[in-house]
C-alpha cells in the first residue's frame, strides 16, 4: 500500500514525533557545495517575486513505514539533511542576535518552530532533553552533522559537505537582518513537500529505482512552483 500527503508543507512533514532513518545503504552526504549555492538561491529568488498563492516546492520523498511505526528514507536524503542544516542556520542566526523588545516575539517564534523540526520534544513537558537526539538517525559519517546541529557551530578541522555546507549557510544567514531572516523562514517552512510512504520495503525500493527513471521532481533538476 501507497499513501500519499497532497501538498503538505515541510513544517507539517517534520513538525512531528516522527524519526526519519536514512538506510546504510544509501552512504553519506554527497551534495556538494554548488547544490547547496542553488536551493539558497532559488529561495531568496522566489522568495523575492512570489505572490501569495505561490509555494516553493522541494520534490518527492519517498519513504518505508515499518511496523513499528519508523520512517525509513529511500530517497529524498540529500534535500532533507540539507533542509536541516539551513534550519540550524538560521536558528543559530537568531539565537546571536541581541533583538530590540518588538523582535524578541519574532525569534523566540523562529527558534521555537526550528526547535521542533531538528529535536523530537517530549510529549509532556514540550522540552528537549538532549540535542543529540535529532529527528534524522543515519549511522553513515553522521558525528559531524549531529555535532553541528547539537552546538550549531564547526567544532572540527573537516571540511566534509556538511561543515562546508553549514558554514555556506550561515555566511547567508548572517547577511539577513530579523525581517529577512523571517520571510526565508516562512518561505521555507509553507514550502511544500511529496511525501510517498509505503508499508513494504520491496515497494519502497522498487518505487525508489523507478522514480529514478523518470521525471520527479527534485530541487537540484526542477524547482518549481505550486498555485493554489
Amino acid at each position: 500500500m501507497i499513501v500519499i500527503y497532497i501538498e503538505p508543507t515541510v513544517l507539517h512533514f517534520f513538525h512531528s514525533s516522527k524519526k526519519y532513518h536514512i538506510p546504510e545503504y544509501k552512504g553519506g552526504y554527497k551534495w556538494e557545495l554548488s547544490s547547496c549555492e542553488y536551493v539558497w538561491t532559488g529561495i531568496i529568488n522566489f522568495k523575492k517575486t512570489k505572490t501569495l498563492k505561490e509555494k516553493y516546492c522541494f520534490g518527492s520523498i519517498i519513504c518505508y513505514k515499518d511496523s513499528n511505526g519508523a520512517i525509513h528514507v529511500h530517497d529524498g536524503q540529500q534535500r532533507i539533511i540539507t533542509l536541516f542544516l539551513l534550519f540550524r542556520a538560521i536558528y543559530q542566526r537568531v539565537d546571536d542576535i541581541s533583538p530590540a523588545e518588538p523582535e524578541r516575539q519574532v525569534i523566540t517564534e523562529i527558534k521555537k518552530m526550528i526547535h521542533s523540526i531538528i529535536w523530537p520534544l517530549d510529549q509532556m513537558s514540550q522540552n528537549t532533553t538532549d540535542k543529540k537526539e535529532i529527528r534524522i538517525i543515519n549511522n553513515y559519517d553522521n558525528n559531524n552533522f549531529i555535532d553541528i546541529l547539537n552546538t550549531g557551530s564547526v567544532t572540527c578541522e573537516s571540511k566534509d559537505h556538511y561543515t562546508q555546507n553549514y558554514e555556506y549557510f550561515i555566511n547567508k544567514c548572517n547577511e539577513l537582518d530579523i525581517t529577512g531572516l523571517y520571510t526565508l523562514f516562512q518561505t521555507l517552512s509553507e514550502s511544500i513537500i511529496f511525501p510517498y510512504y509505503f508499508d513494504n520495503l520491496e515497494a519502497a525500493q522498487t518505487f525508489t529505482l523507478l522514480s529514478g527513471k523518470q521525471s520527479w521532481p527534485r530541487i537540484i533538476e526542477n524547482p518549481f512552483l505550486i498555485r493554489e
